[in-house]
């Protein structure tokens, strides 16, 4: 069975985090686990790290992915909030893209050290008229 990742657009109040919110509710526990973060314009790229890998563990060498070989549902709510740096990025997006692109992560502490993600899918949703329009 394929699984994708998703992106829901629509403006305030068209109901996106509740239909992810009933989506997620109705996994099956004993194979999914699941991911809830919120982003705002104090979101950093650390900080959206610190708070993925504290819900993953080391499975074999360098491949980590949740807790008891279960798949983790990653769920990024207001996905276009972070800051714009005076580089014109999103250092929060940015990581997302690449855990997204390339399923690896670097180690912070050990920059040479990569972590490979397994199992994990993100869904995002955003106000395409609020926040960042650089998605």
């Amino acid at each position: 069975q394929k699984y994708f990742h998703s992106l829901l657009v629509g403006a305030t109040g068209t109901g996106k985090t509740v239909c992810v919110q009933s989506a997620i509710s109705g996994l099956e526990e004993s194979t999914w686990t699941s991911l809830t973060i919120n982003m705002s314009a104090m979101t950093s790229s650390g900080k959206t790290q610190e708070i993925i890998e504290s819900k993953i563990e080391k499975r074999i060498k360098n491949k980590f992915g949740p807790p008891g070989n279960r798949r983790m549902l990653t769920f990024i709510d207001d996905l276009n909030m972070p800051y714009v740096d005076t580089y014109d990025t999103q250092s929060a997006i940015m990581l997302l893209t690449q855990m997204i692109s390339y399923s690896q992560v670097y180690d912070r502490a050990a920059l040479e050290e990569k972590k490979d993600l397994i199992d994990i899918l993100f869904t995002a949703c955003m106000n395409p008229k609020a926040g960042s329009f650089m998605v």
